[in-house]
């Protein structure tokens, strides 16, 4: 009740026409000194916001290709000791990989896959391979073609420094009266091996 009482007299309803006027434009002035051009600070904001999530989304791009490669590795059995990574060399861009493999596993086997990977992900590939040494490098081209050097150079050497640990599979024939003795000779006596 107090309220509408206070707003029936006209001088107390000028008082608050003229204070709220008054606060109205002190914040224009305030808005129009701080910002020149209206909509400038978030032009700014949301380039500099563009801009880093690009960033993000490069360097992000760069470490889940460079961990994806060497899980494709660990696949076949290669150590985590065995793979040295150098980042943003004189070489390439992103990064360069060495990679030692035992003489058992192909190379032939491991670009395939990595190269499988990498055009999934829409980067193109060039393998050269040594002929007689087997060992294989692959570069891959820049996304930037503005760039001259290669994204990632991943180098794969077979070494007899390095072991890899197999499984052993062991086969349990059940019903042996059923085989032929050739055929459980071939099964007994096969040395065939798989990475």
């Amino acid at each position: 009740m107090k309220n509408t009482s206070f707003l029936r007299s006209s001088k107390n309803r000028l008082i608050l026409l003229f204070s709220l006027a008054a606060a109205a434009a002190v914040l224009i002035i305030i808005l129009y000194l701080r910002n020149d051009e209206p909509g400038k600070d978030e032009t700014v904001l949301n380039d500099t916001l563009k801009k880093t999530a690009q960033n993000k989304d490069t360097n992000d791009s760069k470490t889940n290709f460079d961990v994806s490669i060497d899980s494709i590795f660990y696949n076949f059995g290669i150590k985590k000791e065995w793979i040295t990574t150098e980042k943003k060399t004189s070489k390439a861009e992103w990064f360069t990989k060495s990679v030692l493999i035992p003489k058992d596993v192909t190379s032939a086997e491991i670009n395939l896959d990595i190269s499988t990977y990498l055009n999934e992900s829409g980067l193109d590939t060039k393998v050269t391979e040594d002929i007689l040494s087997k060992n294989i490098n692959i570069y891959i081209n820049n996304p930037d073609s503005s760039k001259k050097l290669p994204a990632a150079i991943i180098q794969v050497i077979h070494s007899d420094k390095v072991i890899r640990e197999t499984g052993v599979i062991a086969i349990i024939l059940d019903k042996v009266n059923d085989f032929t003795p050739e055929e459980i000779d071939k099964i007994i006596i096969t040395k065939n091996e798989f990475s």
